[in-house]
């Protein structure tokens, strides 16, 4: 993925649900170089996104990040690995 586009693409909220939000995620990840990013759910966890090695996909194509849970603004816990419902995920941003 070519740096320009990476930062053409603000935020993902009105993304196709399910194998988009699927493909968005997995084209940030790989992206070269990469850009922290955060993934905010429909209940309004995010998982902050800050490095290469924080996000992987299961063999079901599910995104699992490395992050601590944050809500309203507050992390929960250390940081560990958390598999997300691609249906829950409402936007990713920049």
């Amino acid at each position: 993925m070519k740096k320009d586009r990476i930062h053409e693409m603000k935020t993902a909220a009105g993304f196709n649900e399910g194998p988009g939000m699927i493909e968005q995620s997995r084209e940030l990840a790989e992206a070269d170089p990469f850009a922290p990013f955060v993934i905010r759910m429909s209940d309004g966890r995010k998982y902050r996104v800050a490095k290469k090695g924080d996000i992987e996909f299961t063999h079901y194509g599910s995104p699992k990040v490395r992050a601590a849970e944050s809500k309203h603004g507050l992390e929960s816990g250390r940081p560990r690995w958390h598999v997300l419902n691609v249906d829950a995920i409402s936007e990713i941003i920049l």
